[in-house]
């Protein structure tokens, strides 16, 4: 009899579940467009990466592959750095201060998350960092070709399936030589979400399909696997692809189906070196079994003998 009502309960609390997710988006769908914008942007930047416990781990683990990029052939970046979708500035404020003289410009298009962005290097007495509330698509338009030395758009390409609309002009903006790193979300990884959610119905979508309504929403997401990203801007975009690698591959947060492997701010101190050892090798071996994959790319035009990149584990 226990078992029987065991089974009952369960099998009422996901059908609730599913009809909650169903009404949810019948009512995101009727919403005015502005308005149905609006919420989708506090979604995706009321989550402060610079105050959850599991995002300076990510952000570490980030900056692990992307500082030796920067440092390999132009340690004072002049040029300076352009991150879109900077958020709260978690990799351009640590990077602001690593190149103190060097020029950063963050772009997000949430006011909040810029003011926040604001405030936190404002508490760093950084003066050498500047954002902006703008939309990717306009901002890129702002910069003069041949601007930054280093580029960031992480964490951003999933919920702005237009991504490949702005690649070229974002290549321009960079100077010969200079560096490229785009996150993407691996097609695995919302696989694995399929499965812990139990969204049958949406794995035609994401078999078939690179971008779509993966979540059951209104709102447009994209995926994709590393062979597809390095193909795409080796052929497409002509960028030299230097390595793509794979961020959180057995970790994750709240929500996520790795999340039931290790949540980084719920491990002991002691253990974390141990999980950054098996993250980095893993990255550079299974690129698309992360909760992000990191593509760390070069643009074409200058002296291609530059000197070794000291990545992790290398």
């Amino acid at each position: 009899m226990t078992h029987w009502l065991t089974r009952f309960l369960f099998r009422a609390v996901r059908y609730l579940l599913a009809k909650g997710r169903a009404l949810e988006a019948a009512l995101l769908r009727r919403m005015p467009t502005h308005h149905l914008a609006q919420t989708t942007i506090c979604r995706s930047t009321s989550y402060d990466m610079m105050a959850q416990p599991d995002e300076p781990y990510y952000s570490k683990e980030y900056l692990s592959w992307i500082l030796p990029a920067l440092e390999a052939n132009s340690p004072d970046l002049t040029a300076g750095i352009l991150d879109l979708g900077c958020g709260q500035g978690r990799l351009l404020i640590p990077l602001a201060e690593k190149f103190p003289y060097a020029r950063m410009t963050g772009i997000d298009f949430s006011p909040s998350a810029i003011e926040s962005a604001r405030r936190y290097a404002e508490a760093r007495e950084l003066r050498n960092i500047e954002f902006r509330c703008t939309p990717i698509p306009e901002a890129v338009q702002d910069f003069s070709p041949e601007t930054f030395r280093g580029i960031l758009m992480t964490e951003v390409t999933f919920y702005f399936p237009d991504w490949e609309h702005e690649i070229a002009r974002i290549r321009d903006l960079l100077t010969p030589g200079g560096w490229l790193f785009v996150a993407f979300r691996p097609q695995y990884y919302n696989a694995l979400q399929i499965v812990k959610d139990r969204r049958w119905e949406a794995v035609d979508l994401l078999l078939e399909r690179r971008r779509g309504h993966i979540l059951g929403g209104p709102v447009e997401y994209s995926w994709m696997t590393s062979q597809e990203i390095h193909d795409r801007f080796t052929n497409k975009f002509g960028m030299d692809v230097i390595r793509i690698v794979g961020i959180g591959c057995c970790s994750g947060i709240p929500g996520d189906p790795h999340a039931v492997l290790a949540e980084p701010s719920h491990l002991p101190v002691e253990d974390l070196p141990y999980l950054e050892r098996l993250e980095a090798w893993f990255g550079r071996q299974i690129p698309d079994a992360g909760r992000y994959m990191l593509l760390i790319t070069r643009k074409r035009g200058e002296d291609p003998s530059f000197p070794p990149v000291k990545f992790p584990l290398n």
